[in-house]
Formats: structure tokens, C-alpha cells, sequence
């Protein structure tokens, strides 16, 4: 497990905020940076949940794949994609958005 980044702990921010995990989930990835906050928390049971508040907005969905340290969510008609670096949001081919994570933390 990685170092934690800060005011955060293994199930969301210690501030609280829309970004965290829900109960009996668990936190894979979170970051931070000047356009919001991301987590993406998965269940007991396997089911990843992808939560943020960028760019203005809030929005979550349990529609998310994982491969290697990347992420990716399906918020058709767009695809989020989740790195330790940022956030991108693709669309029509395009990229539609784009966030910096200044601080990044994955299980």
C-alpha cells in the first residue's frame, strides 16, 4: 500500500466531500489536484465505484475497468480515463477535458 497523500485515509478524505468512499467500500485510487478531487472505491464484492467533483460538478457511476495503474469509466457518451498524473475526459473521439492531479495515491 502506498504512503497515504494528505488528509486522506484508506476510505476518503478526512475533510469529507463527495469524492470518498461509501460504507464497505475501500479506497484503490485518489487524487487531488487545482480541478477537484477523484476516488474510485471498490466493494467487497468487486464492484468499482468511480466518485468526483471536478470541474465544477459531481458525478459517480459503478461502470469502471482497471488496467495496470490506468482507469477507465464509461460516462457515455464520454470515457473518463484515471492515471496517477490526472483526469481526462474523451469524447466524439476528442478530448473534451483535462485535469492535473497534484497529489495521487493508489493501493
Amino acid at each position: 500500500m502506498g504512503n497515504y497523500i494528505s488528509n486522506f485515509n484508506e476510505y476518503g478524505w478526512l475533510d469529507g466531500g463527495y469524492a470518498d468512499c461509501q460504507r464497505f467500500e475501500r479506497a484503490l485510487f485518489a487524487g487531488s489536484g487545482p480541478d477537484g478531487r477523484v476516488i474510485i472505491c471498490e466493494t467487497g464484492g468487486g464492484v468499482k465505484f468511480y466518485r468526483s467533483s471536478m470541474f465544477d460538478g459531481q458525478f459517480q457511476t459503478s461502470d469502471v475497468t482497471q488496467d495496470g495503474n490506468n482507469y477507465y469509466v464509461n460516462a457515455d457518451p464520454s470515457i473518463i480515463v484515471v492515471t496517477p498524473s490526472g483526469v481526462s475526459v474523451r469524447e466524439g473521439g476528442g478530448l473534451a477535458a483535462t485535469g492535473e492531479f497534484t497529489e495521487s495515491w493508489q493501493r
